[in-house]
């Protein structure tokens, strides 16, 4: 009788650990995060990332600052991208550079830069929200025009 309760039991522990799956906070950077209640596992760590300066550079650097403005510590690091147009919208260009955010703390911030290796245009960086946050997931600065001659 005891012996089928330890088995019983290891068989039980074995499906919890199962059902804590894993999953990635942005595009290419892998988190593992715990969740806090059985079979949720998009638990949103109550960081809120946003832009404090806009995109600014020249043709050696291009530079921009997030901050979390939330009441959360980010659990996990996020991804940035830079994105690049020769004229227009740097949205419906290319990326030209990513990077990871690290996780912050609340009010702490972080600054993005990237060489503007393809030259004259329109730049723009694009970061991700926490896994689970409420709003689109993703955040915009403003778009910087970088003219090298």
């Amino acid at each position: 009788m005891k012996t089928r309760y330890i088995i019983l039991g290891l068989l039980l522990f074995g499906l919890l650990l199962l059902a804590g799956p894993a999953f990635t906070q942005g595009p290419g950077n892998p988190c593992v995060i715990n969740p806090s209640g059985v079979g949720n596992p998009r638990v949103w760590d109550r960081s809120s990332l946003n832009f404090t300066s806009g995109c600014s550079g020249n043709c050696s650097q291009i530079s921009a600052t997030v901050c979390n403005g939330g009441s959360g510590r980010m659990l996990c690091g996020s991804r940035w991208e830079l994105y690049y147009a020769p004229r227009g919208n740097p949205k419906d260009g290319t990326v030209v550079a990513s990077g990871t955010i690290p996780a912050l703390a609340p009010r702490q911030c972080y600054t993005m830069s990237a060489a503007p290796t393809a030259g004259s245009g329109n730049y723009m960086f694009k970061a991700y929200q926490a896994v689970g946050h409420p709003g689109t997931g993703v955040l915009w600065s403003n778009s910087c025009r970088v003219s090298c001659r």
